[in-house]
């Protein structure tokens, strides 16, 4: 490829949540931001083939609505009209774990629910109108451009793959996701590239929409459900727009959820509570039942490489993908984008900034980290090993749940800790 480089322009590879608020936060530093998106981007709220998980209950945790506010100011109005519902922190949301229901209390923090097609839609049209930001979809990237100097300086796709061109820039960020088909490429070159963090997730989960009867039209609620060793099923259930539920059913260590309706309902009883099966039993219908398997949690540390290449950005679950009982997966590439500001905001030689970059999207990281590997660990080795492991968690755990019900200023610094809120 031809040692060439773009004129202060910025390419973004996927238009996920994570590559739009990528864009936005670039926006001020390039004269130009390109998004390119292999799917066809529906012009209206709809899953799209491209991403996986679309038809799952995603949360936005508050924390992410915070970082969308920063760099989109108004948006959680533009989400509200849109018709994503306004959850009470505390009253609205249930919280089951370990045995044990999170007390009924005002925490003073409201958080929006929707679909997370949904919510991309919203951030997509917000971001499309940015001056300096073009949106391209139906545009596959075939591979990077490595410069003599080992710098990525564009990418190479095009709509047709008999018919494709170059696409030079400053710099690319690679938002296409976890399989890390780039990282791939590059690790030709950098063989550091393929250090990974494991964790075992063996989660499997089953999703489906779900039409709400007409007794319960006015109540909004969050309903979480944690699994629990010995009892490996867990679920969740949350107000989405439409009148509806979007409800993931999930089982780990061979416990799968069925696809069948009837039989998925029947699926929520075995979980450690039975609150989301009781509004099942009531629901008016339960659309198809999608499933999604996730194997391992994985963390590619880009932050340890002594030789990486420049001009190359990765971020979301191209950095780290983890096990998505706790809603972290946006909110972690939501703070990925804010890593990226920051260091084009603190300036310096691209290295500098590169590098400022890696440290940052790693701190955000290890937070979701932590939270991941603590509790997959219970889950993990033979009998013996996951009764040791989920009996120190369960005692961790039920020692702040018990301050938390006793003390309303701890329940709320944990509900800020898994809102990822001010990190």
């Amino acid at each position: 490829m031809p040692d060439k480089q773009g004129k202060n322009k910025a390419l973004i590879i996927g238009a996920g949540t994570g590559g739009l608020l990528a864009a936005a936060a670039l926006s001020p530093y390039f004269k130009t931001v390109q998004v390119v998106e292999k799917d066809s981007l529906p012009l209206s709220p709809a899953v799209r083939k491209g991403v996986g998980q679309a038809a799952h209950l995603h949360s936005l945790l508050l924390g992410g609505l915070q970082i969308l506010e920063r760099f989109l100011p108004g948006i959680a109005d533009d989400l509200r009209r849109a018709g994503s519902k306004t959850l009470r922190a505390g009253l609205d949301q249930q919280i089951h774990e370990y045995g044990v229901w999170l007390p009924e209390r005002d925490l003073g923090f409201e958080i929006l629910a929707q679909s997370r097609y949904l919510l991309e839609h919203v951030i997509r049209d917000r971001v499309a109108r940015l001056a300096n930001v073009v949106i391209d979809d139906q545009w596959r990237i075939e591979q990077l451009i490595l410069s003599t100097g080992k710098t990525v300086v564009g990418a190479v796709g095009g709509r047709d793959s008999n018919d494709t061109e170059e696409l030079l820039a400053d710099l690319v960020v690679d938002c296409s996701g976890r399989a890390g088909k780039f990282v791939r490429q590059l690790s030709n070159f950098f063989p550091d590239m393929d250090r990974v963090d494991e964790i075992q997730s063996n989660i499997v989960y089953a999703s489906a929409f779900v039409d709400k009867p007409p007794a319960l039209a006015g109540q909004r609620e969050n309903i979480l459900i944690i699994a629990e060793p010995g009892a490996s099923a867990g679920g969740a259930l949350i107000d989405i727009e439409g009148n509806r539920w979007c409800v993931s059913l999930h089982g780990r260590n061979g416990v799968v959820p069925p696809t069948d309706p009837e039989a998925w309902k029947s699926f929520a009883r075995s979980l450690p509570a039975d609150r989301i099966y009781q509004r099942l039993t009531q629901a008016e219908y339960i659309h198809p039942v999608s499933v999604y398997k996730k194997p391992l949690s994985i963390w590619r540390r880009f932050d340890l490489m002594t030789d990486f290449p420049g001009g190359y950005f990765p971020l979301g679950d191209v950095i780290t993908s983890v096990n998505p009982t706790f809603g972290q997966g946006m909110t972690l590439g939501f703070g990925h984008a804010v890593a990226l500001f920051e260091a084009f905001a603190a300036g310096g030689s691209d290295e500098i900034i590169q590098k400022h970059y890696l440290k940052a999207a790693a701190d955000w990281s290890q937070k979701a980290w932590r939270v991941c590997a603590a509790y997959d660990s219970s889950f993990k080795g033979d009998e013996l090993s996951r009764q040791k492991n989920f009996q120190i968690l369960r005692s961790l755990s039920l020692k702040k749940q018990n301050e938390a019900i006793a003390d309303p200023e701890v329940h709320k610094r944990l509900f800020r800790q898994a809102q990822m809120i001010n990190q």
